[in-house]
């Protein structure tokens, strides 16, 4: 019999549906975690993760899904002590950023239209960089 997560799938629903990733997915790109006033408003105190082009392709997203691929962790604490986010650190200029390999569980695409975004539990982080200081443009 085949996994749960084997049979997930992205189909077109009369209602939205939600499709949500229960195997864990390996990833590698960039981490970013802001803290200028306006993303603080836009997206919360979420860190979130721009995968590569070809670590992109492994996220469950229906294939006529064109938006940027990218997500937020919604486990925040979590992926802040994972990737060695730091409560001094988030003051710096406008966030921090760095790149990481990480192994990710339920990915979730954002179903609305909005202000929403595609979130995932990160489990682990394979390898990453030190965070550096994203400045202000």
């Amino acid at each position: 019999m085949k996994s749960i997560a084997r049979l997930i799938s992205l189909t077109t629903c009369l209602i939205p549906c939600i499709a949500i990733a229960a195997s864990e997915i390996t990833l590698s790109g960039r981490y970013e975690y802001r803290s200028d006033n306006e993303s603080q408003d836009m997206i919360g105190d979420f860190v979130c993760f721009f995968p590569e082009a070809d670590s992109a392709k492994r996220l469950p997203r229906a294939q006529n899904d064109k938006r940027m691929a990218w997500f937020c962790f919604a486990n925040k604490t979590g992926s802040k002590n994972l990737l060695g986010i730091s409560e001094a650190g988030k003051k710096s200029e406008c966030g921090l950023v760095g790149t990481a390999t990480v192994q990710i569980t339920a990915y979730q695409p954002s179903q609305g239209e909005g202000d929403d975004f595609d979130t995932a539990q990160l489990q682990a982080v394979l390898n990453s960089t030190k965070p550096q200081t994203l400045s202000c443009k």
